[in-house]
């Protein structure tokens, strides 16, 4: 055997290993945990913003724009307010004090004022065609009427016609009966009527189209 001759079992080159590459997934409850955030970062930005933007137009204050050529001046909700308050002089904040001060006496006016009307339409329909009336006068709820009538009886009847309207008459009394020289029958007849009867305001409210009628200061 050659002595030169040099045996080695190791070998000259590198044996490569194959590699694996193991796939990396990722699960369906990081996917939506991400679409989530970023849809609720989504909802709080634009949240944030429309706040900022509503606090702008309202807390804005009064900006010159004639720097732009427009001429005009941009104010805020509540400094628009504020102007408006500023640009109502002291002549009209007099002249709607009085006139709210009319309004309230013509208001006054009219629930105290006295109407006639509605006795006259009430003794339309309550007297007898055998009763007819001479003289009427009204004091306050008071009338005083005198008047004749056919018969006696007639007096009666009318007697029980006027205590049956208790909605209208308060109180009625029939006085100074006698005859005259016809044969017809005089009286006196004191008549109180409720307030709401001779009211001009309840009157006009429950006919608006009447433009005229009796009426008494």
């Amino acid at each position: 055997m050659d002595k030169d001759t040099q045996t080695s079992f190791i070998p000259k080159s590198v044996l490569s290993r194959n590699t694996e590459v193991i796939p990396h997934t990722v699960s369906l409850t990081t996917v939506v945990s991400v679409l989530v955030f970023i849809l609720a970062f989504a909802l709080w930005g634009g949240t944030y913003a429309y706040k900022r933007l509503l606090d702008r137009s309202i807390n804005a204050p009064c900006t010159d724009s004639s720097l732009a050529g427009i001429g005009a001046q941009s104010c805020g909700l509540q400094a628009s307010i504020t102007r408006a308050r500023q640009d109502l002089d002291q002549a009209t904040t007099i002249y709607l004090k009085r006139l709210n001060d009319k309004l309230l006496i013509g208001q006054d006016l009219a629930n105290t004022h006295r109407t006639l009307l509605p006795v006259f339409t009430m003794l339309e329909e309550l007297t007898l065609p055998s009763v007819y009336y001479t003289r009427f006068s009204l004091v306050a709820d008071a009338a005083t009427i005198e008047g004749r009538a056919s018969s006696y009886e007639d007096i009666a009847v009318q007697t029980q016609i006027f205590a049956r309207d208790q909605g209208r008459i308060k109180s009625f009394i029939f006085s100074d009966l006698d005859l005259d020289g016809f044969g017809n029958v005089i009286f006196k007849l004191v008549l109180n009527v409720e307030p709401e009867v001779t009211s001009y305001s309840r009157t006009l409210s429950a006919n608006p189209n009447t433009i005229a009628s009796p009426t008494t200061p």
